[in-house]
């Protein structure tokens, strides 16, 4: 709350007034989320309360664990530079409480490439095997799901293709 406190002269001529606001002190900070997991470019926020709210000095301080990582901004906007794992602190001005968030990055894959686009069989039952490559080299998930358009014509296993007969085989990325 507020008072204002007067000092004057008996005769009341004279005064001198002073403004006093006492507000509860801070017990804590309060982080919106405790994880979050990003791509390498991406950007979202972070809110962090002071406690209890309406406390006189609601001001927080933000900080990355690491900045090659991810950088923090005053207002709790986040972006995403590279892949890896940092922490993310919330500290209030007010006697130094804190919070942490957890932050994964990751590298999304932008393509993949077969390692042929073209087999031709002219034999029944026959074995080849196919190399996916997931661009960029750095990608976080590199895990290749494969499938064949038709697999009474040909079987695909982990790259290791069985012909029946003829298929387009395909090989993607998993997000």
């Amino acid at each position: 709350g507020k008072a204002t406190i007067t000092a004057s002269t008996s005769y009341g001529k004279l005064s001198e007034k002073v403004d006093i606001y006492v507000y509860e002190p801070t017990t804590g900070v309060e982080i919106s989320k405790e994880e979050i997991i990003m791509n390498v470019g991406d950007t979202t926020n972070l809110q962090c309360n002071v406690l209890p709210l309406g406390t006189s000095d609601g001001r927080v301080l933000w900080s990355s664990s690491d900045d090659n990582v991810a950088v923090i901004d005053n207002d709790g906007n986040i972006f995403a530079k590279n892949p890896g794992t940092c922490s993310l602190t919330c500290t209030s001005v007010s006697k130094g409480y804190k919070a942490v968030c957890k932050l994964v990055v990751n590298q999304p894959v932008e393509s993949v490439q077969l390692s042929d686009s073209l087999i031709v069989c002219n034999e029944l039952a026959s074995i080849f095997e196919l190399k996916a490559t997931i661009y960029p080299e750095n990608a976080t998930n590199k895990e290749v799901k494969w499938e064949s358009s038709n697999e009474a014509v040909c079987k695909v296993i982990g790259g290791t293709v069985i012909t029946i007969g003829s298929s387009p085989i395909f090989a993607g990325f998993i997000e």
